[in-house]
C-alpha cells in the first residue's frame, strides 16, 4: 500500500491457541467478514460498525498453507467499505498494523488486475496517492464485488440527461468489438469485455488497438538490448458510459513478446472528475505514446499505440 499512514495499532493478545478457527479456515480466497467471530485475530481490536459496513473483506497472507500455523497473523489486510469511508487495515511485518482511512469523495478511480495468481486492487486517491491491495488471482469473486460497490456508492448516478450528455466522450459511432480486429493472442481481452458489456448495456465501445510489436529508440548496448528482447504493447480495449470510462487491458501494458499473455486488467473512472488528458511520447519505444488520464489531480497512466483509435478516444475525454 503506498504512503502509509502513521497511525499503527498493537495486535491483541500475547499468546495464541495450539489450534484455531482461522488457522483452520486459512487459504488463499478472499473472504467476507459478516461478524466478529470472522474479524482476524490481528485486527479484533479495532472497532467495526457492521451494521454501517457494505462490505468487509479480509485478505489472507500470501504464503502456502503447509508454511503457516496457528501462532501467525495469517491476514495481510482487512478492507472495511462504508457509505462515506474507505478503511484499510495492513498487517505490518514485525507486530500489529497499520490504518489508513478515506474519504469516498477523495476516490477517483479503481483499477483490478489478474496475472494467473498475482491479483492486484488499486484504489485511486485525488492527493495523488493510491492504495494497493495484493490477493490471489485464483479469488477475484468478492475483489470484484468491491470494484462494483465502489463504483455504486463513491460515483452518484448521473441524474440530469443534459448534464450526462456533456460528460460523455465525443463520438456517437459505435465500432463492432471483433476478435479478429485484435488478434488472437487478444481473445482473453475480448471476452473479459463482452462478459461486462453483457451485464452492463449502458457501456459502449469506443475504440481498440491490437498488440504490437515495439521499435527501441535507444542506441547502443541499450538498443541491443531491446532488439534481443523484443517486446509489444498491449491490445486495450476503451469503452464508457455516460458516467463512467471503462478500460480493458493487460496486467503490464509493455511486455516480452515471446512470453504468453495471460493476464487481464479493469480500470474504472468517473468521467465527472477527469480534468485533462496528456499524451507524451513514450520514453524508450517509438510510436508508443503515454496517456496520462487526470482525475482530480491523480495521474493514470496508460500506454498505447501512437495516433490509434485508442488514443484518440482517449484524448477526447477532455
Amino acid at each position: 500500500m503506498n504512503a502509509p499512514s502513521p497511525s499503527t495499532s498493537q495486535a491483541s493478545g500475547a499468546s495464541s491457541p495450539a489450534r484455531s478457527a482461522e488457522f483452520d479456515a486459512f487459504g488463499p480466497w478472499v473472504d467476507e467478514v459478516k461478524s466478529p467471530a470472522d474479524v482476524p485475530r490481528l485486527y479484533q481490536g479495532f472497532p467495526i460498525e457492521f451494521a454501517a459496513a457494505e462490505l468487509i473483506l479480509k485478505i489472507p497472507r500470501d504464503i502456502a498453507r503447509r508454511d503457516a500455523n496457528p501462532t501467525m497473523d495469517l491476514y495481510d489486510n482487512l478492507i472495511i467499505l462504508e457509505s462515506t469511508q474507505l478503511t484499510v487495515l495492513t498487517r505490518l511485518p514485525d507486530s500489529g498494523y497499520n490504518t489508513e482511512r478515506v474519504s469516498l469523495r477523495d476516490v477517483v478511480g479503481v483499477r483490478r488486475s489478474v496475472n494467473l495468481l498475482d491479483g492486484r486492487l488499486i484504489v485511486y486517491l485525488s492527493d495523488e496517492r493510491s492504495l494497493e491491495i495484493r490477493f490471489n488471482g485464483s479469488a477475484t469473486e468478492n475483489i470484484d464485488r468491491f470494484v462494483e460497490s465502489i463504483r455504486r456508492i463513491a460515483w452518484a448516478p448521473i441524474d440530469d440527461e443534459r448534464t450526462a450528455a456533456s460528460r460523455a466522450p465525443a463520438g456517437s459511432s459505435t465500432p463492432a468489438l471483433e476478435s479478429a480486429a485484435l488478434g488472437s493472442a487478444e481473445e482473453g481481452l475480448v471476452n473479459a469485455c463482452r462478459s461486462v458489456l453483457r451485464r452492463e448495456p449502458q457501456l459502449r465501445v469506443l475504440a481498440y488497438q491490437a498488440r504490437r510489436t515495439l521499435r527501441s529508440n535507444q542506441t547502443g548496448l541499450a538498443r541491443i538490448i531491446d532488439l534481443l528482447r523484443r517486446r509489444c504493447v498491449q491490445g486495450i480495449i476503451v469503452c464508457a458510459s455516460d458516467r463512467e470510462l471503462m478500460v480493458f487491458t493487460r496486467a503490464a501494458s509493455i511486455t516480452r513478446k515471446s512470453i504468453p499473455e495471460y493476464s487481464n486488467a479493469r480500470l474504472v473512472i468517473p468521467l465527472e472528475r477527469i480534468t485533462e488528458v496528456r499524451v507524451t511520447p513514450h520514453e524508450r519505444y517509438l510510436a508508443v505514446s503515454t496517456v496520462e488520464i487526470i482525475s482530480a489531480g491523480t495521474a493514470i497512466r496508460l500506454d498505447v499505440t501512437t495516433d490509434s483509435p485508442a488514443q484518440s478516444a482517449l484524448q477526447k475525454l477532455r
